[in-house]
């Protein structure tokens, strides 16, 4: 019997978690489930790519408070009578473990995007609510640690899916070697646009030649975005930093750029990273996390201490000074990488094994 499957999550908005969610929907679909999504923040950057794959999207409104959202998400499981619920993102993670304690009975797989950096109160309440769900799926292998040490009781449910690249749509073309970098990341403090751009005003000053472009500004401007853009002006890059709006076309500005850098201070499985690889880019990007399994020193990029300007400079200056045949080189190594680490079949398989068990 085909099984039913509701994926529970916060938004549609342009994220790496509402990609990977909806590319894992997409698969699912084509395998013969039958899918359902349910969101409830105002953000439809996805309903369409869903939509256009037959699957059926609600939209629950949160504006209704916390209570009445809650009960309003329980009657849309009740009436799809889903044999598994999928939820990806924090809020939706909680409420798919609070609902099924009300007696909904559904087997439950939660997903962690991120990685821990230390255990707050909510972390402990939200972990301790995972007690009730079947598999929690973290997609970095820090992350898991974080979860076995902490929680140890989660350990025997506490499986590794790394996120998935579509490589049939990330793509490398043959290019001309430039100087432009590509950034694809919300401009928020945790993605350390402000370090960055401390560290483009380094090399600016060294006489070094390059352009940035990054995807990162939403419509909900923020203090920290407009932060970004003074500091700009204050440090005469305009020039060199384009800040722009993210985009359902980056793929194509993945293919127009010469290299990839993501500052962040933390991440679970950087999609962004994922996709460039798969793009065929060389990646400079922060040391932290799982990212130095797909980024080696000198083979397909360089990582920095994203807390250090200088370290972010010197990075991304060493990348540019790679002769030709070392640059094109570390553009083939991306792109093996990719192929090897992060195949949709691998991502969709690891995700089938556990339907077969719940």
């Amino acid at each position: 019997m085909i099984k039913k499957i509701l994926c529970l999550i916060d938004a549609l908005g342009p994220g790496g978690a509402e990609r990977q969610m909806v590319g894992l929907a997409s698969m699912l679909k084509e395998k013969e489930y039958l899918i359902e999504v349910v969101y409830f923040e105002p953000k439809d950057f996805f309903v369409k790519h869903l939509e256009e794959a037959g699957i059926i999207v609600k939209h629950i409104s949160a504006i209704q408070g916390k209570l009445k959202l809650l009960g309003s998400i329980r009657k849309e499981i009740v009436a799809f009578t889903p044999d598994v619920v999928i939820s990806y993102l924090q809020t939706s993670c909680i409420i798919a473990c609070l609902l099924k304690l009300t007696g909904l009975n559904y087997n439950l797989i939660v997903s962690e995007r991120n990685t821990n950096l230390s255990k707050t109160f909510r972390d402990t309440f939200r972990f301790n609510l995972f007690r009730v769900a079947n598999y929690v799926v973290p997609n970095s292998y820090s992350q898991q640690k974080f979860i076995n040490d902490n929680f140890p009781f989660l350990r025997e449910k506490n499986h590794v899916i790394v996120n998935f690249v579509d490589t049939e749509h990330f793509y490398p073309i043959p290019r001309e070697r430039g100087n432009t970098i590509v950034v694809a990341a919300t401009i928020w403090q945790s993605k350390n646009t402000l370090g960055f751009l401390y560290a483009m005003k380094i090399l600016k000053d060294k006489g070094v030649k390059f352009h940035v472009k990054w995807f990162g500004k939403v419509k909900d401007q923020n203090s920290y975005l407009q932060e970004c853009e003074t500091l700009i002006e204050q440090l005469n890059l305009r020039k060199e930093v384009e800040l722009l709006d993210k985009t359902q076309q980056i793929a194509q500005e993945y293919r127009k750029a010469d290299y990839f850098s993501l500052p962040s201070f933390y991440e679970g499985t950087p999609n962004v990273i994922c996709e460039a690889m798969a793009s065929g880019l060389p990646i400079i990007c922060s040391d932290v996390c799982d990212n130095s399994r797909f980024v080696e020193n000198g083979s397909n990029g360089f990582l920095f201490n994203p807390n250090s300007p200088e370290d972010i400079a010197n990075a991304i200056e060493n990348m540019l000074d790679v002769s030709d045949q070392e640059y094109y080189s570390f553009c083939k190594n991306s792109r093996r990488k990719a192929l090897e680490k992060l195949s949709k079949e691998t991502f969709i398989n690891s995700y089938l094994e556990l339907l077969k068990v719940v």
